[in-house]
């Protein structure tokens, strides 16, 4: 089950994503990369006029797809684990990814992401900074 189910009646979720979209284009848009700024102003834009998860996951994927041929992309995992996001390469897999969005939404908001995003701290294939956000996440929700 995907969040929000690529429908555009879910704004909350869709922002959400579309902030993470926007921080990792951030963490991309290099000074000597970028240097007018054109990659990172092109690509929020795109962000900005995406209706739906599934434009945004798109563009998510499309971005990934040009750091993994020109980046590390477990350099940016890194980097996005060290601010407490969830790391691209969650989003990447298939089997991780409905997850990874309500972690990229940085907040559980109904039973069913917090037994979907429970079943991630079962996942052994997920790298350490993602567990320290499901951790967090997890325990965020049963606080409230």
């Amino acid at each position: 089950m995907m969040p929000g189910g690529g429908e555009t009646g879910d704004t909350a979720i869709c922002e959400a994503l579309r902030d993470y979209s926007i921080r990792v284009i951030r963490f991309v848009s290099d000074g000597a990369l970028d240097p007018h700024l054109y990659f990172e102003k092109k690509l929020t834009s795109n962000v900005m006029m995406a209706q739906s998860i599934g434009e945004l996951l798109a563009i998510l994927t499309s971005l990934i797809e040009l750091i993994d041929t020109t980046y590390s992309l477990s350099g940016i995992d890194q980097a996005m684990g060290r601010d407490g996001l969830p790391s691209l390469s969650i989003l990447c897999a298939p089997e991780t990814r409905s997850a990874a969005i309500v972690l990229a939404c940085g907040r559980i908001r109904t039973v069913a992401e917090y037994r979907l995003v429970g079943e991630l701290r079962k996942n052994i294939s997920i790298s350490a900074t993602d567990r320290l956000v499901v951790a967090r996440l997890l325990a965020d929700h049963e606080q409230a």
